[in-house]
């Protein structure tokens, strides 16, 4: 598009655009692997029991609650999506305040990921 130059914008801030995507796009399948194996785990652990309880902890942090119909605040899988769309949007130099907040959710998403890791261990023990 001739107007996207003519706005400034040059091959290295498009090929930012994508590498920045491709981060968040692996983020967005480490999220969504870490969730199939919390659902697993859940699913052998004893209900009502006090890792049950930590794993929906986990749970609510990561996928937002589908039972709240109207403005539900979106958890660290829907605002991998949110920042997602917003790099994409137009063509153009990402944001530096969009690398601080990938930083930020994949941060957030390796604690769960640990902590995930250390209940599994748990409930294979059990």
């Amino acid at each position: 598009d001739p107007r996207v130059a003519a706005d400034g914008v040059k091959v290295a801030d498009l090929q930012a655009q994508f590498e920045l995507g491709i981060e968040i796009r692996t983020a967005i399948e480490d999220a969504d692997a870490t969730i199939e194996r919390l659902e697993t785990a859940m699913q052998g652990a004893a209900e009502g029991s006090d890792i049950a309880g930590q794993l929906q902890e986990i749970k609510s942090a990561l996928v937002t609650d589908g039972t709240i119909s109207s403005y539900p605040q979106p958890m660290l899988r829907d605002q991998l999506d949110y920042l997602s769309d917003n790099s994409q949007q137009a063509d153009q130099k990402p944001a530096e305040d969009m690398y601080e907040r990938l930083e930020v959710l994949v941060a957030e998403l390796e604690a769960h990921k640990a902590r995930l890791q250390r209940l599994i261990r748990v409930v294979a023990q059990d």
